[in-house]
């Protein structure tokens, strides 16, 4: 099933009879325990990537037999790093605040590879990467982990269409 669109803007499903899709993936994840600023942190970096040639094989006569399938892209990729830090400072009388409170960094990057838009491959979207980054507090309650967070999309300000039409 692949997705073409209408009249007025409408994208409808449209059974293939044959295709062919062969793909690889490969993903690399590490971490590591450390001292940072006095206080055990933890740091995770990890990446993936795909391959994916999905071609249709449907009618050996049209334009579009053997082309690459609208909108499934040839590669994507995604590469993070997130930094996780128990605190545990001493207060105005020596009170522990924050006491079991975990402050965690993430930063992440996906790509995605061009995307033909026509069934014959002459109109693409053309390849993009999005970096987005988060900063979260949590802290374990009883059996309930309570968590302030900011998320930040998109902090290279890309320009990109994951459909044709509908920029992002």
């Amino acid at each position: 099933i692949v997705w073409r669109p209408l009249a007025g803007g409408v994208w409808s499903p449209v059974n293939l009879t044959r295709t062919r899709a062969i793909g690889l993936e490969a993903s690399a994840r590490g971490s590591r325990t450390a001292r940072l600023l006095g206080r055990d942190a933890l740091l995770e970096l990890g990446a993936v990537g795909t391959v994916t040639d999905a071609r249709d094989r449907s009618n050996p006569d049209a334009r579009s037999f053997n082309q690459q399938l609208r909108l499934v892209p040839l590669w994507t990729a995604s590469a993070w790093t997130g930094l996780e830090l128990a605190r545990s400072a001493r207060g105005p009388g020596g009170l522990r605040l924050w006491r079991g409170t975990t402050l965690r960094l993430d930063l992440g990057v996906q790509a995605t590879g061009r995307r033909t838009t026509t069934d014959s491959g002459s109109l693409a979207l053309p390849a993009y990467a999005v970096a987005r980054s988060q900063v979260r507090l949590w802290r374990e309650v009883g059996t309930t982990r309570i968590t302030l967070g900011l998320i930040a999309e998109n902090l290279l300000d890309a320009r990109y269409e994951v459909v044709p039409t509908y920029v992002m």
